[in-house]
């Protein structure tokens, strides 16, 4: 009788401490042989200043946001598939507040 694999869930956010647990995430996965789930989360509205002390800074609308948190998951699985090919990996884009 086989055992049932197990499941790690890493969240990433593109910083380098995100990468760091991401790197040990696939590192335990491949040891005991789970799965990797990586969890980004992201949530709109967020807030964009057109003019702020002379300088012009973009404005973000939803599309945008949702392909950036997209690129995120990409990026994180690139990473996943070149260090830890064997590893299973699944990827989950979660809306809502990061922090809640």
């Amino acid at each position: 009788m086989e055992s049932e694999r197990g499941q790690i869930v890493v969240g990433v956010d593109a910083s380098d401490g995100s990468e760091r647990a991401l790197e040990w995430a696939l590192q335990e996965a491949a040891v005991h042989g789970d799965r990797l789930l990586l969890l980004h989360a992201w949530h709109f509205p967020a807030m964009g200043v057109a003019n702020y002390a002379g300088d012009t800074l973009p404005v973000f609308g939803r599309g945008d946001l949702e392909q950036l948190a997209v690129d995120v998951l990409d990026g994180a699985m690139q990473i996943a598939t070149t260090l830890a090919p064997d590893v299973k990996v699944e990827v989950e884009l979660a809306k809502g507040d990061p922090a809640a």
